[in-house]
């Protein structure tokens, strides 16, 4: 039985590419094992969207409690999937495996910088110039309160550095 299903953002650019699933007690899963009707989907505004499947993967070699389903991204919308919590409906021709239908996946992919826009005011001074950076999800401390709210210092959050080659 699956203990948890979450998220992930393996590749680090903001869409989703795989779930990874814990299960409650050791599995064997091949690789080449038919998923059936295995499914991933997310619902955004109106739309259903769903996630190609292209195979299931230990974690590592140790664990057979953990497996990575892997997905191709969707960038249909070219939005920031990392706080995504999508839909899972496992149903493999495989004995170990219980059947699964709805699992409301965790959020397990973890924010990324999804854009960065410099604008310059000065070009003999860049002290003058401003760096917006928009990150993929608002995110929170461990005390549920939001991180901005307690007013980071931004030289805190982030490395600048000047590129001397400009």
């Amino acid at each position: 039985r699956i203990i948890s299903a979450l998220t992930q953002d393996i590749t680090g650019n903001g869409y989703l590419d795989a779930i990874k699933i814990i299960f409650n007690k050791e599995v064997f899963i091949p690789g080449n094992s038919p998923l059936g009707n295995t499914s991933v989907s997310y619902k955004y505004g109106r739309e259903e969207i769903g996630f190609e499947i292209t195979g299931i993967v230990p974690v590592n070699n140790t664990n057979n409690t953990e497996y990575y389903l892997k997905l191709t991204e969707n960038k249909k919308y070219n939005v920031p999937q990392t706080d995504w919590r999508t839909t899972l409906n496992l149903n493999m021709a495989n004995q170990d495996v219980a059947r699964v239908e709805n699992y409301q996946c965790k959020d397990g992919a973890g924010p990324v910088i999804w854009k960065i826009v410099k604008e310059e005011f000065d070009i003999y001074d860049r002290t003058k110039d401003i760096v917006t950076v928009t990150l993929s999800e608002d995110f929170n401390y461990k005390d549920g309160s939001d991180f901005l709210s307690k007013a980071p210092v931004p030289k805190d959050v982030f490395n600048v550095w000047l590129n001397s080659d400009n």
